[in-house]
């Protein structure tokens, strides 16, 4: 049977219905994440157009929003890395080459979908945080336009970085 709740849609309880859920561990709670802010997304743009035709009614899914929009914001930590925290992490630990590699490519993709799904929601609930979050974002974005302007090699040999990195920058 269908879930008659937006708290028991898998997706949900995979993800952001259990309270100890963190988007930044492994690629299946990445996954996860991407997965609930697509079933976001999908029920938004529904009750725009019929909301007596959506699976879940709207005040759930604004409480699902809110929930998302809390909880990335608490995994949000621009410094992550350098600290070695537990945390989505943006820095190059190793040879500090490209400012935009490997390792910034997943959180770039999962923050800029954030960012384009939640918006509203996220500046209602701390503008200064989003702000952080778009300013991490448009300084990678700007490390990956670099990187492509001067031919540098993470973009132009052809390398197995190459495709990882500009799918992550398509998603910005």
């Amino acid at each position: 049977t269908p879930p008659q709740s937006i708290w028991d849609h898998p997706v949900v309880k995979a993800s952001y219905g259990d309270e100890e859920f963190l988007s930044y561990p492994s690629s299946t709670s990445q996954n996860g994440a991407l997965r609930a802010l697509h079933l976001i997304r999908r029920l938004r743009a529904c009750h725009k157009v019929n909301p007596a035709q959506c699976q879940f009614n709207e005040t759930e899914t604004t409480e699902l929003a809110q929930v998302v929009v809390r909880r990335e914001f608490i995994s949000f930590d621009p410094l992550a890395r350098v600290r070695n925290s537990e945390s989505w992490g943006w820095e190059q630990d190793t040879d500090g080459c490209c400012g935009f590699d490997l390792f910034s490519a997943v959180p770039v993709k999962h923050f800029s979908l954030f960012v384009d799904v939640l918006h509203d929601v996220a500046e209602a609930i701390n503008a200064t945080r989003l702000m952080q979050i778009e300013a991490k974002l448009e300084e990678y974005i700007d490390l990956f336009l670099k990187a492509f302007d001067t031919g540098h090699w993470s973009l132009w040999n052809g390398n197995n970085w190459t495709p990882v990195l500009s799918a992550a920058a398509a998603y910005w």
